[in-house]
């Protein structure tokens, strides 16, 4: 905490994060930033709960780290949630000149549930014709789809251990993004279990087409994004230049790195070396 600046601002109303290493403090070149999704299980957490998560990202990357308020289930919904990423993401672009920002050098990183928002975001983007800003994605131990939807009624059924323990919770989390909590239980997800609203990495082909390059991280028991991020990997291979690599670290779970921790920061140093 002590190697970053913090500084507090506001967009469309709500909080958002920026976090300066005192190392690029005061340059006089324009610095690259990423606009950084945190997790929290769709349910939990603010910005200022992820100040030294910002601040290692940003130490670790030599970059700006924007950090937006999206938004928490149930009271807020996925679109909700979209109109903020959206507006932060707009916001780095006109303030650039205020952040001392590189348009070029934007990364949009989500983890956890922030992966989910950041691949909507990308989507979003290229929409709106402005994907050209975004210069590369990366979603780490990312919620982008679950593979055991289709045992989700019986879980027991699941091969893998983590998904038998995990996988109804986290359905009923997500869930919470798109209907009432009393209304959770009765939440189709058969009828959904496509659907690129609820499920970013299902977006149609000519968006994937355009989707700016994208970097998947995972662990060897992530039950939320290991699988998905394998089965993504495996999409995005079809089409050049899409997938940047899918790295599952061995031996950790969700965002569980304990003593391996160092080696989990050295891999990112040199992703950011590489792509950044």
């Amino acid at each position: 905490l002590n190697s970053c600046v913090f500084e507090e601002n506001e967009v469309a109303g709500n909080f958002v994060l920026v976090c300066v290493p005192k190392t690029l403090v005061g340059v006089d070149r324009r610095r690259p930033v990423q606009i950084f999704f945190h997790g929290g299980g769709f349910v939990m957490g603010r910005p200022q709960h992820f100040r030294r998560t910002c601040a290692k990202l940003a130490v670790l990357s030599k970059s700006v780290i924007v950090c937006p308020t999206v938004g928490n289930a149930p009271e807020d919904k996925a679109d909700t949630w979209l109109r903020n990423a959206y507006a932060a993401f707009k916001w780095v672009n006109n303030e650039a000149d205020q952040l001392n920002v590189d348009v070029s050098r934007i990364v949009v990183r989500g983890e956890n549930h922030g992966a989910f928002i950041a691949l909507k975001v990308a989507a979003q983007a290229i929409k709106k014709n402005e994907h050209e800003f975004i210069k590369f994605i990366w979603l780490d131990v990312p919620a982008l789809l679950h593979d055991f939807l289709p045992k989700w009624r019986d879980p027991d059924k699941e091969i893998d251990e983590m998904h038998q323990i995990s996988s109804k919770l986290n359905l009923q989390t997500f869930s919470l993004l798109f209907t009432d909590i009393e209304k959770q239980e009765e939440f189709n997800w058969d009828e959904h279990k496509n659907d690129a609203d609820i499920f970013p990495a299902f977006m149609e082909e000519e968006l994937l087409k355009k989707i700016p390059p994208i970097l998947l991280t995972t662990g060897e028991f992530d039950h939320v994004g290991r699988r998905a991020c394998e089965q993504f990997a495996e999409r995005l291979k079809g089409i050049e230049g899409k997938l940047l690599g899918c790295y599952i670290q061995p031996g950790v779970g969700h965002n569980l790195y304990g003593a391996d921790q160092s080696l989990r920061d050295k891999a990112e140093k040199i992703f950011y070396t590489i792509f950044m």
